[in-house]
């Protein structure tokens, strides 16, 4: 589908990302300030070295352990590549930690079994009850939980979903006394400062506690449940695990990354869009933000890597004006709500349009 959309004329945002504004020659705030004074290499190597020394600092203060490092692992090439990062750059005891949500590719599920087995690498996957992931994902997708910032960064359905891959992963580093938690963001899903951070007691914390107040009374406890580390789990535990996002400190591109976790076995998904190469939800997920607010939720990411120079802009463009295959999403929606008659009425997807 190609795009009518007024768009910079260096990165990708377009006329209907929230406060954009160009000058006159069609370039967006954000790459002004880029060009001013954006991430410098010196940068990126700060990066490494804070995460190399927060490494050596739990390497220093270990104790008898199977694993260093539990890896938030979806199977996609962006998980896969910091994999290897983490065996062969920081020389971790690795074990890969999946979040079966019901919706991931069934070649993301190769993937993470070929590469686990391949390289000996100790592995685990949950999968929370597919009636709790429905009704998150469905009031993610159609009630205002998220708003503000957020929303452009990534879908509200996105969202939700990592803050449970990210609470359920935190829990297993508790139980197992797993100091580092390691997840595949790239350089254009969180800031530089992000790259390492300490996961906060769930004792005392206040971030997100209206986010699952808000959830749970919509839900049910079992928010809480699946959402939220335990505080007993917590309290027992020694382990206060530190998340290390390595992939956001490297200046790799996306042909390099896709080059290099091929030499593991990895191939690529053919049940996903252009935007995702492990969930078949993030179509659904795409279509539906457009929908709400009118812009592509893999805009802001996408900009941040094509000011990087780790992504081509033509690439960046085909990934946001890909056709939509309304198929597939109609597929998506009626698994996620099977008893719902109405799911494909409120998606606008009743009609027999090719393209949308």
């Amino acid at each position: 589908m190609k795009s009518e959309l007024i768009r910079c004329t260096r990165c990708v945002l377009s006329e209907r990302f929230p406060n954009i504004q160009f000058n006159e020659d069609g370039i967006c705030q954000f790459c002004d300030h880029e060009e001013k004074g954006g991430l410098r290499s010196e940068q990126l190597a700060q990066m490494c070295k804070k995460i190399a020394s927060t490494v050596e600092k739990t390497q220093k203060n270990a104790v008898e352990r199977d694993h260093d490092v539990l890896l938030c692992f979806s199977g996609g090439k962006d998980s896969t590549y910091t994999l290897k990062l983490l065996l062969e750059k920081y020389h971790l005891r690795v074990i890969t930690f999946t979040m079966d949500n019901g919706f991931l590719s069934a070649d993301a599920f190769k993937n993470i079994k070929h590469v686990t087995d391949c390289l000996g690498v100790d592995h685990i996957t949950e999968r929370p009850p597919q009636s709790f992931i429905s009704k998150l994902y469905m009031k993610s997708a159609f009630e205002d939980f998220f708003v503000g910032d957020s929303l452009t960064r990534a879908s509200a359905i996105c969202s939700s979903c990592r803050m449970t891959f990210t609470a359920l992963a935190v829990q297993t580093a508790v139980e197992r006394s797993i100091p580092l938690i390691a997840a595949g963001y790239s350089r254009g899903q969180i800031p530089g400062r992000s790259v390492v951070y300490q996961v906060e007691s769930p004792i005392n914390k206040e971030a997100n506690s209206s986010l699952l107040s808000r959830l749970e009374e919509k839900i049910g406890p079992e928010v809480r449940q699946y959402m939220q580390v335990s505080t007993d789990k917590w309290v027992r535990s020694s382990a206060r695990p530190v998340i290390i996002c390595p992939m956001a400190a490297e200046e790799v591109s996306e042909e390099e990354v896709l080059k290099e976790v091929r030499k593991m076995g990895w191939i690529l998904p053919s049940d996903t869009d252009l935007c995702s190469t492990n969930c078949r939800m993030n179509g659904f997920a795409i279509y539906n933000h457009r929908l709400r607010h009118g812009f592509h939720p893999y805009e802001h990411e996408l900009s941040q890597l094509v000011r990087s120079g780790t992504l081509p802009r033509r690439v960046a463009l085909e990934k946001l004006d890909e056709n939509v295959d309304l198929d597939a999403i109609r597929q998506v929606a009626r698994e996620l709500a099977p008893n719902d008659s109405a799911i494909l009425d409120r998606l606008s997807l009743t009609g027999d349009e090719s393209d949308r």
